[in-house]
């Protein structure tokens, strides 16, 4: 069953899993909720030291700070 009120339900399938399979699924969060995490993460994300958030960004994100000013959540 897909579920398409999830944010990770697109128009090829699901963008997190290879196998779509709603039921159950422990990465299930509506739209809203998943604006809500990001937001929590970034913030969490910009109280760290800067050497700590570049040395994250260089590992996990090209080398952009996607939760700094100026990138969208």
């Amino acid at each position: 069953m897909i579920d398409t009120e999830c944010f990770a339900e697109s128009v090829v399938g699901c963008r997190i899993l290879i196998e779509a399979n709603c039921e159950g699924c422990s990465f299930r969060k509506s739209q809203k909720e998943y604006e809500a995490s990001m937001k929590t993460s970034y913030e969490r994300l910009r109280g760290l030291p800067e050497e700590q958030q570049q040395a994250i960004a260089a590992k996990y994100y090209k080398n952009k700070k996607m939760w700094c000013d100026g990138y969208a959540t």
